[in-house]
Order: C-alpha cells, then sequence, then structure tokens
C-alpha cells in the first residue's frame, strides 16, 4: 500500500550513500562511492535530470500530507511518513544547490540545466539569460510551499533550501529586488519561531541560531529584530521566571523555542549581532540626527541585556556577558566614539543622553568584576 510504498523510500533514501550537508562540510573525503567513481560535472549532470522530478515529487507530498489530515485509518502514520520524506527530498535539493560547485564556470551550463528544469514545473519556458529572473522564479516556486508544510524541523531545512537558492542570486541584482525576496524569507522564519521542534537538545539550539541570525541578517531593520527580544520578549521570560504564578503574556507563549535551556542561546545571540552591527557600522544612517537614534537603539538594547544579569545571573549568561559586552565595549569606543566626536559640538543633548544610556551598563560591568 501506499505507506508501504513511502516505508521503502524512506529506507531506500536513509541507506544511500549521497551523504548530508554537515558530512559534506567536515571531510569531503566521506563523499560518496558515486562521486569517487566518476567526475562530479557528471554526476551533478545526472542530479540535474533528476531535480526536477523531486520538486514535481514534493507537490505530490504535499497532497498526500493535506489527504491524510481526513484519512479514517493510518492518517497519522501515513502523515509522518510523508514529513519523513519531504524532509529528504528537501534536504538532497538543498545539498546540490549548495554545492560549491555550482559556484564554479566548469558547472555554469549544468546549473542553468536544473534552473530551467524546475522553471518548466510553474509553466515558464523562458529561456532568458537574465540570471536575476530564473533565480527569482525558482525562489518563488519554492515560497509557495510555506503555508503547506506541517513538520517544523521541514520548515528549517526548506528554510536553508531557501537561503542556498538566494546565495546564487547575481551581485548585479537592485538591492530593493533582494530585499524583497529577503522580507519573504524573514516572514516565514517568523513563523517557524512559534512553532515546537521535538529534537534533541543540541539540534534545538543548531537551528536557533541558525534561524535567528538568518533572520536578523536578512531583515531590512535588523535593529528592530533585535529590539523586539532585548526590549520585550528577553526582559518578559525573566518576569515569568520570578513571577511563575503569573499568566504568561501571549507574546512569550508565540516564542515556543524561548525556554529555561535556550535562553543563553537568545541572549549569546542579541549581544554578538549588537557587536555586529557597529564592526560593520550598519548604524550609519543618512544623517547624523537618524544615525544618533540608530545607536540610542543598539545601546538601549545593550542596556537592558546587560541589566538581565542583576535578576538572572546565571553562570552562562555572565559568562556571556563579560565576553560579547567587553567586544562590544571596546567595538563602541572603536567605531562610534570618533563619530560622537566629531558632532557632539552640534548635538550635545543627544550624545550625552546616548552616553547616560551607555553608563547604566558600564556600571553593571564594574560591579560584575568587582565580585
Amino acid at each position: 500500500d501506499l505507506n508501504e510504498k513511502i516505508k521503502q523510500k524512506l529506507e531506500l533514501s536513509k541507506s544511500s550513500n549521497i551523504p548530508n550537508n554537515k558530512k559534506a562540510n567536515k571531510d569531503t573525503s566521506n563523499s560518496n562511492s558515486l562521486i569517487q567513481r566518476v567526475s562530479m560535472k557528471k554526476f551533478l549532470s545526472t542530479i540535474s535530470q533528476i531535480i526536477p522530478y523531486l520538486c514535481k515529487y514534493l507537490e505530490d507530498l504535499l497532497k498526500l500530507i493535506e489527504d491524510s489530515k481526513n484519512a479514517e485509518n493510518d492518517g497519522e502514520e501515513q502523515e509522518y511518513l510523508c514529513n519523513e520524506c519531504f524532509y529528504i527530498i528537501v534536504e538532497s535539493i538543498n545539498y546540490i544547490f549548495s554545492s560549491k560547485a555550482f559556484e564554479e564556470e566548469n558547472y555554469s551550463d549544468i546549473k542553468q540545466n536544473i534552473i530551467l528544469g524546475i522553471m518548466k514545473l510553474t509553466g515558464d519556458m523562458n529561456r532568458s539569460n537574465d540570471d536575476v529572473y530564473k533565480i527569482t522564479r525558482i525562489f518563488n516556486y519554492f515560497v509557495n510551499f510555506k503555508n503547506k508544510i506541517e513538520s517544523p524541523q521541514s520548515h528549517v531545512m526548506y528554510i536553508k533550501l531557501l537561503d542556498s537558492i538566494l546565495k546564487l542570486m547575481p551581485s548585479t541584482i537592485e538591492k530593493n529586488k533582494l530585499q524583497h525576496l529577503n522580507n519573504a524569507l524573514v516572514d516565514i522564519i517568523k513563523s517557524v519561531f512559534k512553532k515546537k521542534l521535538s529534537v534533541k537538545s543540541s539540534e534545538k539550539n543548531e537551528y536557533i541560531i541558525y534561524l535567528l541570525q538568518l533572520c536578523i541578517n536578512k531583515s531590512e531593520n535588523p535593529i528592530d529584530i533585535i529590539k523586539y527580544y532585548c526590549l520585550e520578549i528577553l526582559p518578559l521570560f525573566i518576569d515569568a521566571l520570578v513571577n511563575p504564578e503569573a499568566d504568561v503574556p501571549n507574546s512569550l507563549l508565540d516564542n515556543p523555542l524561548l525556554n529555561s535551556e535556550t535562553f543563553n542561546i537568545y541572549y549569546k545571540i542579541m549581544l554578538v549581532e549588537l557587536n555586529n552591527i557597529l564592526q560593520s557600522e550598519a548604524f550609519m544612517q543618512p544623517s547624523i540626527i537618524s544615525t544618533i537614534k540608530r545607536l540610542n537603539d543598539v545601546v538601549e538594547c545593550f542596556t537592558h541585556l546587560t541589566q538581565i544579569v542583576k535578576i538572572y545571573d546565571k553562570r552562562n549568561i555572565l559568562k556571556h556577558l563579560l565576553k560579547q559586552g567587553k567586544l562590544f565595549l571596546d567595538t563602541f569606543v572603536k567605531k562610534v566614539m570618533p563619530f560622537l566626536n566629531i558632532n557632539f559640538k552640534q548635538h550635545h543633548e543627544d550624545i550625552v543622553g546616548l552616553l547616560k544610556i551607555l553608563q547604566q551598563s558600564t556600571r553593571i560591568f564594574q560591579v560584575i568584576n568587582k565580585k
């Protein structure tokens, strides 16, 4: 029956010699025997003919998952097996799209064949040389799956696939067009953060790090994402720990991945990304006053993170603050102070206000270092 066929496909996939991304990245010597016997070009050429069929199979699987919800017998098992198949296929497609070979000129014809093969599934027979157009079509094809995926684990791999596709985008793409695609990816990531992941803690931490950093880096306004966590979610979580009898706010319920085990992951990422904003000078805006306002947001987020240790002084949190916080302050002195010094006379009050907020953090650092 159908379930048995799906099980056979799963077993075939699991016993396959094609390596997953982690193994491939760790050691290319673990490449499967097929790649060892034939050239990479021949291997990819063969795969390029299969990819469109895999994509079509994804569409069929999503229909099966939908049908299994209404099935009276073996519905749950069929849904589980279909989700497993979906994950494996998306992982395999991502393995191809994220291949280093795709970046080499020698394999450009194979890449084009794969792209054109998927475009045909959408009814688009355009053989234009416009890579921006073609990659956009492929990206949007997979984006259409976003509301049909049930498994959170599949969602994470699905996001990796979308990320891999965007990395193929030529540098000639207009900034606003690329950001439009990034916004679609960010929306999908945000939806995944509202789902529970029933995986091992180590894997869950990896997922959180990857998704959170990707969400911030792809966002049109990264500081808005950071503010959401630093000023709202993380303080609310601490309040919930201190007052366990109180009702849990809806905004916390919308973040089921955040718990006492993962809090330090969120905390560290916020510190790292705040430092990255300073390091890359992403705080610079068209006008001086808007730049100061952006710096004010960055410093306010940092101050909220430092104040958390006054209530929640767990060892890991203190360790992250001492290490990443020091980097932040060092970067602030190196990257921000020259800007503030130059504009101090004209914007005296705004800059003094900014430094007063930062001073709250430095005082906490002094207290911690004295302990």
